[in-house]
């Protein structure tokens, strides 16, 4: 159901295995789930491209505990799953801007205690909608948004 490098069976890959790296993602440029950005820029021949603002009640993260499926929106205000409650790495949202379009709406959803950080809040204000752009990782994990011209490509 997802791809990854070295993976267990909830989704943990060689580059994230904590406890809580449980889920996986869906990649908006390829339809496929991954364990996480790293794996896809390893298994694929493509560069990221995040998911829309308008995309977020698209079912795109995959809980590796119970292979529940969550929207995007679901999941970026919620700390553990829904369905199972096994709690979900927090620190993913460091990489929430190489995954969604962030907007600053989007980086207060979780309530203080529940995993957002008030840096995290405050880098996502002022990011507007980036749908159509790619995303070329630099060698830290940080996103940095590019114009791109179509899906897949």
């Amino acid at each position: 159901m997802f791809k990854g490098v070295r993976t267990d069976s909830e989704s943990r890959c060689i580059h994230y295995h904590l406890e809580k790296d449980i889920v996986s993602i869906k990649f908006y440029c390829c339809g496929t789930y991954y364990s996480c950005y790293k794996c896809h820029q390893e298994l694929s021949d493509h560069k990221v491209i995040p998911w829309p603002k308008d995309s977020y009640d698209s079912l795109a993260i995959l809980c590796g505990a119970c292979q529940t499926e969550l929207s995007i929106g679901q999941y970026i205000k919620t700390s553990q799953c829904p369905h199972c409650t096994h709690a979900f790495n927090e620190k993913c949202e460091l990489h929430y801007d190489i995954y969604f379009c962030l907007s600053a709406e989007d980086g207060g959803t979780k309530a203080e205690g529940e995993g957002r950080s008030k840096t995290r809040r405050q880098s996502a204000e002022g990011k507007g909608a980036c749908e159509g752009n790619e995303v070329k990782i630099d060698a830290r994990g940080k996103g940095e948004h590019g114009r791109h011209t179509g899906r897949g490509e």
